[in-house]
């Protein structure tokens, strides 16, 4: 949790609640819910927690710089990255929902956490592992087009 925004407590001294934001604008005006940030910070701190618990000091330092600056990756950059993950939510029928789409995010998610943890790579703060995990996701829906209907639906 960034101290410089949260409270003992975990209360935002700007909002008073979970996050640094409640929501937010993008450049066009779109609104972006601040609970985006949240559970990217959280995704960090766990990764915090992972490495710790191998004793991995040096990913450990990564994982909570990303921590440290997930409060400011831009407004546009969270709405894409978690418009992988809300994509689901369009399907009237969870069951229609092809199972890579379910996998890609969270597999790429998981794989550049993991090479954080192997050395792999060092992302310099929250904004550039968003931004790399976005090109990534892009380059697999690029890849195997077929399993996402809603992005054909809107080209």
């Amino acid at each position: 949790m960034d101290r410089k925004t949260h409270n003992p407590d975990g209360a935002c001294k700007k909002c008073g609640g979970p996050c640094q934001r409640k929501y937010t604008y993008d450049a066009d005006g779109n609104l972006v819910d601040g609970w985006y940030w949240s559970l990217m910070e959280e995704t960090f701190q766990k990764a915090v927690e992972t490495f710790r618990s191998a004793g991995n000091e040096a990913a450990v330092a990564i994982a909570q710089r990303l921590v440290e600056t997930a409060d400011d990756v831009p407004a546009e950059l969270v709405q894409r990255q978690q418009d992988f993950w809300n994509e689901i939510a369009e399907f009237d029928d969870l069951n229609d929902v092809p199972d890579a789409m379910w996998a890609i995010p969270e597999d790429i998610h998981n794989q550049m956490i993991a090479e954080i943890g192997r050395s792999a790579y060092a992302p310099p703060n929250a904004t550039a592992f968003i931004t790399e995990f976005i090109r990534r996701v892009n380059e697999a829906q690029r890849a195997r087009p077929w399993i996402w209907p809603l992005q054909q639906a809107l080209t």
